[in-house]
């Protein structure tokens, strides 16, 4: 087998393993990113670790670089572990971000899209009467929320 089919076979093995329930702490992620790369070496052997995340094999000419967070990454620019509300549709505008789970009152702002860059739970934009108006999943984002969003809450 040459080594570009190689390559490819151990590219589409870790993108399974990437897709896989990621580790939350640090020292975890860094494990399974090392764990991949070691995976990656043995199978198509001749490569070099260039960098914590980055393998490369013929002097450069091919490169492997696994992805260094494998929990839920940043939603937009959401960052990874936040809920935010965004006064523009498509996540863009002013934006409140809150790295607590709570209810959160959004009055400075007219929301119009969410995003949720948490690894779990669900976040609700919701109107004055406490009515949902919309519900985003963890590692989601709606883009254009109905008007009328006054708080954001999780669980």
């Amino acid at each position: 087998m040459s080594k570009i089919a190689a390559l490819i076979g151990t590219i589409a093995l870790l993108m399974a393993l990437t897709a896989a329930p990621a580790q939350a702490a640090q020292t975890a992620t860094r494990q399974a990113v090392q764990q991949q790369i070691n995976a990656a070496l043995t199978a198509t052997p001749g490569g070099e670790q260039t960098s914590a995340n980055t393998v490369e094999w013929n002097d450069g000419d091919i490169i492997l670089t696994v992805a260094s967070n494998l929990s839920t990454q940043a939603v937009g620019s959401c960052a990874t572990g936040y809920v935010c509300a965004y006064s523009s549709t498509n996540l863009l505008g002013t934006k409140l971000s809150f790295g607590s789970c709570a209810t959160y009152s959004t009055s400075t702002i007219t929301v119009r899209s969410v995003a949720n860059a948490r690894s779990s739970g669900t976040v609700r934009g919701k109107n004055n009467a406490g009515t949902t108006l919309v519900t985003v999943t963890a590692g989601n984002h709606d883009n254009s929320t109905p008007t009328g969003i006054t708080q954001v809450t999780c669980s």
